[in-house]
């Protein structure tokens, strides 16, 4: 019996009539993979089924899956990774808004290259000239962020899950902590005119040892900008996830840059 009859629950022995009645129904079951997580398993509180694990089980995606990327009203809503993931998923335990952004990111990936292949094509846009290009991916060459370099670069010491950042013009003691899934859908209804001071708002903890959520937002308010944009840069770089960013060449007027691929739907299918 060849690896893949087995695995499809089919017997190529000659049957009797008895059995040719009975029911001729074909199990397939669906491989799995442990994908690293960017976190390490370090920032989920104790009692968290990935509290202290680097690595996450997930099953292939099937026809399933595709009836949840393709659903438009689980895109208009906004949650359809949600379910991509909840489906995915081997062990039952974890919600996957409870899962960081940078693991729930690898997770997608994973399921993207297992599903369609490594191979992603996108179209960009200059942001000199505005023309129109194609860009291949390679998604299996996409590394992990080096938040632990950054850390250390930076100073940053890690208390309780929590990243301890001092602000360089106010001095002000900061407590944050890496954003989740339910954060993400949070934030992605704030509107344009306070997507900085949301994203500060949601990620900081405490200031100065207060972690009242007047105090923080007093604090976020009133912060230089400088400060703000020193939380926001540094931020982004200890905090664990995939690097999306790529070199950028516009073969049109060779502006050169740095742009950021962005998952989305979309990012499951290709022509």
């Amino acid at each position: 019996m060849s690896r893949n009859t087995g695995r499809l629950g089919i017997d190529n022995r000659p049957q009797s009539a008895d059995t040719e009645t009975q029911s001729s129904e074909i199990s397939f079951v669906a491989p799995t993979e442990y994908v690293d997580l960017p976190s390490k398993g370090l920032f989920y509180k104790e009692g968290h089924p990935l509290h202290g694990v680097d690595t996450i089980e997930v099953r292939e995606m099937t026809a399933k899956e595709e009836d949840i990327l393709t659903s438009r009203a689980l895109i208009k809503k906004g949650v359809v990774f949600d379910k991509l993931l909840a489906s995915t998923i081997v062990d039952k335990r974890i919600d996957p808004n409870s899962l960081l952004v940078g693991d729930r990111n690898a997770i997608i990936i994973a399921l993207r290259i297992s599903g369609y292949g490594a191979e992603y094509q996108t179209k960009v846009t200059c942001p000199m000239c505005m023309s129109h290009e194609s860009r291949t991916h390679d998604l299996e060459e996409l590394p992990h962020n080096n938040w632990e370099e950054c850390l250390k670069e930076e100073g940053i010491a890690v208390e309780d899950g929590l990243f301890a950042i001092t602000l360089p013009k106010t001095g002000l003691s900061v407590k944050a902590r890496p954003l989740n899934g339910f954060d993400e859908r949070q934030l992605s209804k704030i509107g344009d005119s306070d997507v900085v001071t949301g994203q500060l708002k949601r990620f900081i903890v405490a200031v100065n040892g207060r972690a009242e959520k007047e105090a923080i937002k007093a604090a976020v308010d009133q912060m230089p900008a400088m400060d703000a944009k020193y939380l926001r840069v540094t931020y982004k770089k200890i905090t664990p996830n995939i690097d999306f960013e790529g070199d950028f060449d516009c073969s049109f007027c060779n502006f050169g840059t740095k742009l950021e691929m962005r998952l989305n739907p979309e990012f499951f299918w290709f022509e």
